[in-house]
C-alpha cells in the first residue's frame, strides 16, 4: 500500500484569467500569511478556502477580492493530517 499512497497527490490550485495581474492576488502571497498559521495541511487548505466564496449555484469557490481567481481544493483524507509546521 505504501507505493499507492506515494503515488497520491495534493495539489492547492489557484487559477485566474489572463487579465488578473494584481501581486495580492497570487497564491504564494496568501500562503506566506497562511503558512505560520497551520500546522497541518488540511489547515493550509481550509484557511486558504477562508478567501474564497462558493457561487450560487455551487460549482466553484471564487475570490472575495478578485472574483476571476477559482479555487479548487484537492486533499486526499490520507494527507490531510500531514504536518507542514509545528507550532511552537
Amino acid at each position: 500500500m505504501a507505493g499507492r499512497s506515494a503515488r497520491r497527490g495534493a495539489a492547492l490550485r489557484l487559477a485566474g484569467q489572463p487579465g488578473v495581474k494584481k501581486e495580492e492576488a497570487r497564491l504564494l502571497n496568501d500562503l506566506a500569511e497562511i503558512m505560520p498559521q497551520a500546522s497541518r495541511l488540511k489547515e493550509v487548505t481550509s484557511l486558504v478556502g477562508d478567501r474564497f466564496t462558493w457561487l450560487p449555484e455551487k460549482t466553484q469557490r471564487v475570490s472575495k477580492k478578485f472574483p476571476m481567481l477559482t479555487y479548487d481544493e484537492r486533499l486526499p483524507a490520507d494527507l490531510a493530517e500531514l504536518a507542514i509546521h509545528l507550532k511552537p
